[in-house]
């Protein structure tokens, strides 16, 4: 594996910040991988259907658990350059 020689002279802490920030940037693309067939969002509760959104072709769907996995945040994106 060809390593650049700036990763090679970083201290123990640098590296443990790039590695959880590649980590977290990994994650982030799976998630919006895992959703790309998604068209339309649907939110249920004891009414129904509370909330209803068709996706426009440019649009797409990507979930983010935050706050310790307390909230579930589901993002609808739009694609860069109409991809």
């Amino acid at each position: 594996m060809n390593i650049s020689n700036s990763i090679k002279i970083c201290d123990r802490d640098t590296l443990e910040k790039l590695a959880w920030g590649w980590y977290k940037e990994l994650c982030d693309m799976e998630r919006k991988a895992n959703c790309k067939l998604v068209n339309r969002v649907e939110v249920i509760d004891g009414h129904g259907r509370s909330y209803v959104n068709h996706l426009e072709e440019d649009e797409f769907v990507w979930l983010s658990y935050q706050d310790d996995g307390r909230t579930l945040k589901v993002f609808v994106d739009f694609h860069a350059g109409g991809e």
